[in-house]
């Protein structure tokens, strides 16, 4: 008998090694944005205290928030004409008018912005172009790169073959919006099901609704049940774009990451303030500085004394400021 593809099961044990090759891959996601929040830092000895919700010291932050606000501005679309003819001049300002329309309608400046901060702080920026049938036109949608997961078809080209968004979903809004109520993960590993970005949503009974792209057909599930059944695009191709603007040629195709190659010197930095922080706060604190005179400078005061009556007096007015400074 042949296997069927697009059955739950098996949808859903294609899933799980899709999730599973890109867990280190999300979970890089996870540390570099925390890294963009609180800063980078070495690693703490033992009853140390660190403070991470500083953002005192925290240039990450600055750099990253340099290259959102530069990369968030959309370029001018010039569409070319096809010749100098006066309608073919007026097809090609038509079309420019169709893309520039298409991007306010779907809320293009707020667009850029989200993925001008989605590849500068998780690497990749992920888009769908589709198409509303009911309203007859174009749209461009934004996907969270922490819910997606693609698979490359060989080596060589690196041409997605397969698209997966992933969302957790509770039992309450799958029935309300689907009016469907699943009953188990459909055979999906709970392994998968711990990554940091799917998990629990507020205590509630909860499954992940998936949606899965190839080059004719598209279809979403949700636990065991399929809401939407396998049908034909009817694009060119997976309808996604993925933008991965830093690329280290690594050999898995995995993004690169644009705080890189400043992680360690703000941990430098970190830890240099720190220690002349440590130092200011010990040789500041009055009891440190009355000892270091006593053990070190008052034998020197005593010695001078018979050639002196005045150091005498000096010396015990200056141990009894210490003291009442001390306390």
């Amino acid at each position: 008998m042949k296997k069927d593809p697009y059955a739950i099961k098996n949808l859903n044990g294609e899933l799980d090694d899709a999730l599973m090759n890109a867990a280190k891959f999300h979970s890089d996601m996870d540390r570099y944005l925390d890294f963009y929040r609180h800063s980078a830092y070495y690693q703490t000895k033992s009853g140390q205290i660190r403070n991470n919700d500083s953002l005192a010291n925290n240039l990450l932050r600055v750099f990253a928030n340099a290259n959102i606000n530069f990369t968030s501005k959309f370029p001018t679309i010039k569409v070319p004409t096809t010749g100098a003819t006066k309608e073919q001049r007026m097809a090609a300002s038509l079309r420019e008018k169709i893309i520039m329309s298409v991007w306010k309608k779907s809320g293009g400046a707020v667009l850029q912005k989200k993925w001008a901060k989605d590849a500068t702080l998780l690497s990749v920026a992920v888009a769908e172009t589709g198409f509303d049938i009911k309203n007859r036109c174009a749209f461009v949608k934004r996907f969270d790169p922490r819910y997606c997961f693609w698979q490359y078809s060989n080596g060589n080209d690196g041409r997605i073959v397969a698209f997966w968004s992933v969302v957790p979903i509770t039992a309450d809004e799958a029935f309300e919006k689907y009016g469907v109520k699943p009953t188990n993960n459909g055979g999906l590993s709970n392994t998968a099901l711990q990554n940091q970005f799917l998990k629990n949503i507020d205590g509630k009974t909860w499954f992940l609704q998936a949606t899965r792209w190839d080059d004719k057909i598209r279809t979403t599930w949700i636990g065991d049940v399929q809401v939407e059944e396998p049908h034909d695009h009817m694009q060119a191709g997976i309808p996604i774009d993925i933008a991965a603007p830093f690329d280290d040629l690594d050999i898995k195709r995995e993004a690169a990451f644009y705080l890189a190659p400043m992680i360690n010197m703000q941990a430098n930095l970190n830890l240099t303030i720190q220690r002349r922080d440590n130092i200011v706060k010990r040789y500041s604190h009055p009891v440190m500085w009355g000892r270091g005179i006593i053990s070190k400078q008052l034998d020197d005061i005593k010695a001078g004394s018979t050639k002196n009556l005045f150091a005498p007096i000096f010396c015990v007015f200056l141990v009894f400021l210490l003291l009442l400074w001390a306390n």
